[in-house]
């Protein structure tokens, strides 16, 4: 699912807030959001201009009733050397909770790219992204 800032703003915002707690500096107008039980990491060397940086967040629950939880930074994934360079190991798959996720965020030509949200069903409606399964084919883009 493409999250865009005008046409869904609600959504939007609920994954803006998880984005920004592991970039606290992101601008795009654009999200994408994967719903999925684990995420395979690929891409996390250079090639080409396009580096691919993958982040763990976690979800802290409120502390009391009255309080709000939130999403924290816990893990950054390690970058990998190319396969004629290295041993590879670019297909570590990381399993997702109801209290992890992984961002996927990194260049793309040089630009900055779309920041790419991968997300349990039952993380993205407690965080407030309604409806996030509507369309999972739309949400893996090849152009970062």
């Amino acid at each position: 699912m493409i999250l865009n800032k005008r046409t869904h703003s609600a959504e939007f915002t609920a994954a803006l807030r998880i984005v920004r707690a592991a970039l606290p500096a992101y601008r795009k107008h654009s999200i994408l959001v994967t719903v999925t039980d684990s995420v395979q990491l690929t891409g996390r060397y250079w090639s080409g201009g396009s580096k691919s940086v993958y982040i763990g967040l976690r979800f802290e629950p409120p502390r009391s009733e009255t309080g709000l939880g939130y999403w924290h930074r816990a893990r950054q994934f390690p970058a990998v050397s190319p396969p004629p360079f290295g041993p590879g190991g670019d297909d570590e798959t990381v399993p997702l909770t109801a209290t992890y996720c992984v961002l996927k965020t990194g260049t793309f030509y040089g630009k900055e790219s779309t920041a790419h949200l991968f997300i349990t069903l039952t993380a993205a409606c407690a965080a407030g992204i309604d409806n996030p399964s509507e369309s999972l084919t739309v949400g893996v883009s090849t152009h970062g």
